[in-house]
């Protein structure tokens, strides 16, 4: 006998992918699709999340960007000339502080929640209610 149970053809989970909306007015419209991240990698990203919130830590906010960047699909995100800004790790870095942020750490708060609201996973969507991140100056 395999290692499937009852002859059963393995499981394939699909991949989640979160829709992050935001309350501040001034993401109002905003709409970011990232996909989420392993259990492991997630429970890992509690130092770098937390240096993140208490803005200290440049170079394991720089770890957590790239793994946002790398996970980011795609936003609807212009610029200061109606210049689509990338979805990549430099257009993550060409946004001021107090914008990048709240982005990444809704992403990893959206990770979180919905796991944890109903004990099992999401193939899509945001958590019902989105958190609502200052924007003064850390």
């Amino acid at each position: 006998m395999g290692p499937y149970l009852h002859g059963r053809d393995p499981l394939k989970l699909p991949s989640r992918v979160l829709v992050l909306q935001f309350e501040d007015p001034d993401f109002e419209g905003l709409e970011v699709k990232a996909r989420s991240v392993s259990l492991g990698v997630l429970l890992d990203l509690d130092e770098e999340t937390d240096a993140m919130r208490a803005g200290n830590g440049i170079a394991q906010t720089r770890q957590l960007v790239n793994l946002f960047a790398d996970k980011l699909i795609s936003w609807n995100l212009e610029d200061e000339d109606d210049k689509p800004v990338p979805a990549t790790a430099d257009g993550i870095l060409s946004l001021e502080l107090d914008h990048a942020y709240p982005i990444i750490l809704a992403w990893v708060d959206a990770m979180v929640s919905v796991s944890a609201s109903t004990g099992k996973g999401s193939s899509s969507g945001a958590p019902s209610a989105p958190p609502n991140f200052p924007m003064e100056p850390l």
